[in-house]
């Protein structure tokens, strides 16, 4: 089992389809951290799983256990505490860093833009904003987790989006997670829309130790991300010497919408 910390505001339905698959995967030891507003809801779907409410935990400073592999969708403050540790007390709890958020783009200089899928612009212009991302609300926290000196997984939000029907999961086999996904869906999306997934459900094949399921479904970059003096942003640039992230430019949105329907359409019969 793969010790895993999960991260996020749980203001949008993918949040929910990645604790599910987290909990159903039979892969993690998972705990959550999630604002008490959302708890009730938190609650209904980690019984349905199957699993003790104990995974929650208030703060990530409460966290007791190994070191993990932390998972940060959203509340990049939640995590500040651990990351201005000193290195050698970070290390008792942090095993590798795996950060979602902002615009490749958007911190890079112009003639260091990385390759993206146009599509996604088309798709979803509003994640391109030259305001940047909308749902990064405390820039400065993302900015202290990608300079952390963490080897940072980082995924992007202009790359790490896709569309998969999500309804086609509850389709295949009918089951109370699904059933209460599925209606949690509907009352966010409306009935049979199709709902925009994060990567990250299937990016937890990242904290497997097994490898390959991950390098199969994804392409990454080595870059060095540091902090621009002219506009505060954090640029990345591609290098091989002194990397200190792996910056996520691809994903095969087939394969993972193939390995989560396997994971979630199976689950508390």
């Amino acid at each position: 089992m793969v010790k895993t910390v999960y991260i996020a505001d749980f203001t949008d339905i993918a949040d929910f389809f990645d604790v599910a698959y987290l909990l159903l995967s039979g892969k993690h030891d998972v705990s959550i951290v999630a604002p008490e507003n959302h708890l009730d809801a938190l609650l209904e779907l980690i019984t349905l799983c199957g699993k003790s409410p104990e995974c929650i935990i208030a703060e990530s400073s409460a966290y007791i256990g190994p070191p993990a592999n932390w998972i940060v969708t959203s509340r990049y403050d939640a995590l500040l505490s651990l990351i201005k540790s000193l290195p050698e007390d970070r290390r008792k709890f942090i095993e590798r860093l795996f950060v979602v958020g902002g615009h490749a783009n958007d911190y890079s200089l112009p003639e260091q833009h990385m390759r993206i899928d146009p599509r996604l612009k088309e798709r979803e212009p509003k994640r391109f904003s030259e305001l940047g991302d909308s749902r990064v609300i405390d820039h400065d926290a993302l900015r202290t987790l990608l300079l952390s000196g963490e080897a940072v997984i980082w995924l992007p939000r202009d790359v790490c989006l896709w569309r998969y029907a999500a309804p086609q999961i509850f389709d295949l086999a009918p089951n109370p997670v699904n059933a209460w996904l599925q209606a949690r869906l509907a009352a966010e999306r409306g009935e049979g829309e199709p709902v925009l997934l994060s990567a990250f459900p299937a990016f937890c094949l990242a904290v497997s130790p097994d490898t390959m399921p991950w390098l199969r479904l994804f392409h990454t970059v080595l870059g060095k991300l540091e902090r621009s003096p002219l506009t505060g942003r954090v640029t990345p640039t591609l290098v091989q010497q002194e990397a200190n992230a792996y910056i996520v430019t691809a994903i095969d949105g087939f394969a993972c919408g193939k390995f989560i329907t396997n994971v979630l359409r199976g689950p508390a019969q």
